[in-house]
């Protein structure tokens, strides 16, 4: 009879058998775990990112502050503080000669040696985030002249271990100051 073959047909479609189950979960299970496991992988290159996008704003901030500052002084000084502190000192080109106004930048080695702390005027330049751990591992710099200065800024992104260094030149183009000869000789930049 036709309509018990139709109902036969129709009785055998309705569902998987044990052998089908046992040959789809496995590979159901490696798919998902891969994508899984893609997705994770995603999640770290983009922390990771933005790990290293905060490393550089780290060292290129006070740079910036720095060579700005430096840009429109009339008089550069260094003074050591102690064995883990010196200032940069910076008089800006607006003020009177008899102004005591400086620009302090505050170069201070951690007590545990792991890396720098920068201050302006008593204020953080640069500090921790929640993104990564980001230490200024070399922080320095040379008065070659009283109108230029040299200054390196190297930062480390504990996470990933990816290091940015910045390593400038920076001239005073302040009131009454030209490029630095000294002698008749220009001053290496070395």
């Amino acid at each position: 009879m036709p309509w018990q073959r139709k109902w036969r047909w129709k009785a055998e479609e309705d569902g998987f058998s044990v052998l089908e189950l046992l040959a789809a979960l496995p590979l159901i299970w490696v798919i998902g775990f891969g994508m899984l496991n893609m997705f994770g992988m995603g999640v770290r290159y983009y922390q990771d990112f933005l790990g290293d996008w905060e490393l550089m704003q780290q060292v290129r901030i006070p740079m910036e502050e720095i060579a700005q500052d430096v840009r429109y002084c009339r008089e550069l000084q260094s003074e050591v503080m102690d064995s883990h502190s010196i200032n940069l000192k910076i008089r800006r080109n607006y003020m009177n000669e008899n102004d005591d106004y400086w620009q302090r930048y505050r170069f201070t080695r951690l007590a545990d040696g792991s890396g720098y702390w920068i201050r302006k005027n008593n204020q953080p330049v640069l500090g921790n985030t929640s993104l990564s751990a980001v230490v200024l591992q070399e922080c320095y710099f040379q008065i070659f002249a009283p109108n230029k200065v040299r200054v390196v800024m190297a930062g480390c992104n504990q996470t990933t271990g990816h290091v940015f260094r910045l390593d400038r030149t920076l001239y005073s183009y302040g009131q009454g100051l030209e490029q630095h000869v000294a002698g008749g000789e220009a001053v290496d930049d070395a």
